[in-house]
């Protein structure tokens, strides 16, 4: 699952969105499927939500605020959790779920 979201991620920052969905999404049903560490599976989701088209803002938001419950779970990931909550208060204009 790593490999794939490092993969979406870098289509995210090359501005190709419709390419980071697949393998985003796969990586989600990778991680969801088994054990595994909630920082990693808040990182894909916070990318999936990134990948999310504009016209479907409500489930980009519901990705995002799971990657903020996924860290809080967590304990750690503090640089992530902020990150998600920035960007959430960016596209949400509100703040954040707690």
């Amino acid at each position: 699952a790593y490999p794939l979201t490092g993969l979406g991620q870098a289509e995210i920052m090359r501005g190709r969105r419709e390419h980071a969905r697949a393998p985003l999404q796969r990586a989600l049903e990778l991680r969801s499927a088994g054990p595994t560490d909630p920082n990693e599976l808040a990182t894909t989701l916070y990318w999936l939500a990134q990948a999310v088209e504009p016209s479907d803002r409500d489930a980009g938001l519901e990705l995002a605020h799971r990657a903020v419950a996924t860290y809080d779970v967590s304990m750690a990931g503090a640089e992530g959790l902020d990150e998600v909550r920035a960007w959430i208060a960016t596209i949400d204009g509100s703040s954040v779920r707690r």
